[in-house]
């Protein structure tokens, strides 16, 4: 018995000394839409947890790359394709 409680023990301390991080799993993903849409996706983007790590002009289009935690991600709708 004295065994488990100072097994917790050094557990518990071990813990609180390695200041834990709990991650989450994120998805890369592109983004290609006309530049008068880019306001509302940034927002949705945004709204999501999501990072944007950079834009490029894609011909008359620009081209997001943001990352979004896995969990708040599904897939964009489709209403803004032409």
């Amino acid at each position: 018995m004295g065994f488990k409680i100072a097994g917790s023990l050094a557990f518990r301390k071990a813990a609180e000394q390695a200041d834990p991080v709990l991650l989450e799993p994120v998805m890369k993903v592109t983004v290609i839409a006309p530049d008068e849409f880019m306001g509302d996706i940034m927002g949705d983007l945004n709204s999501r947890r999501g990072r944007v790590l950079g834009m490029e002009n894609a011909g008359k289009n620009r081209s997001s790359t943001p990352t979004c935690p896995c969990r708040s991600f599904r897939p964009m709708p489709r209403t803004c394709a032409r």
